[in-house]
């Protein structure tokens, strides 16, 4: 039995592996992912959105450092008076508030780079299909980013403007919202 066994297995190993077909000749397009960010409806409504979320920040974050600049030169002209366990109390928690505060812009700026990524996920996912259209209908096989390209005589390959016109119908607004969490792929 033993023998039997052994016998298969080199009858097995002795036999030539299948040959793999040879892959496809390469049909390729070309998606500048760049401009159809920045210039489709979808991409330029996002950026606005971000920008004005980024210009909210910053207006509250400059009004809250104000303020505390302020309480900063109150508490100056207060510890002058003050014995050296209340001043140390004053300037812990005015230290304390002054972390908080730029805890809280650092959070709020992680939160707008999270809606960002979040959007950008979403645009991927509503770009997919319209890239399998596109690819499809031109018999393409393979579609490369244009910022890999090197060299092009033609700008017949470029399918760029085709997938913005498709995004836009498809997809021309996208509400941004923060503490949305960027989906997996």
């Amino acid at each position: 039995m033993k023998k039997l066994l052994t016998l298969a297995l080199i009858a097995l190993a002795s036999t030539p592996p299948a040959k793999a077909a040879p892959p496809p000749a390469p049909k390729i397009v070309v998606l500048d992912r760049n401009a159809l960010i920045q210039y489709s409806k979808v991409g330029q409504d996002i950026a606005k959105q971000l920008q004005a979320m980024g210009n909210q920040t910053r207006a509250n974050f400059e009004a809250q450092q104000k303020a505390l600049a302020t309480e900063g030169q109150a508490l100056r002209q207060q510890v002058a008076i003050l014995g050296a366990e209340a001043r140390m109390q004053k300037e812990d928690a005015f230290n304390a508030k002054a972390r908080g505060l730029q805890e809280s812009a650092e959070r709020r700026q992680a939160q707008i780079q999270q809606a960002a990524a979040s959007a950008q996920q979403v645009i991927s996912k509503s770009l997919q299909p319209i890239i399998d259209e596109i690819v499809k209908a031109r018999g393409a096989n393979l579609v490369v980013d244009k910022s890999a390209v090197i060299f092009a005589n033609n700008n017949a390959f470029d399918i760029t403007v085709e997938a913005i016109a498709q995004l836009d119908a498809r997809m021309p607004t996208y509400k941004v919202m923060l503490g949305a969490t960027p989906a997996r792929q």
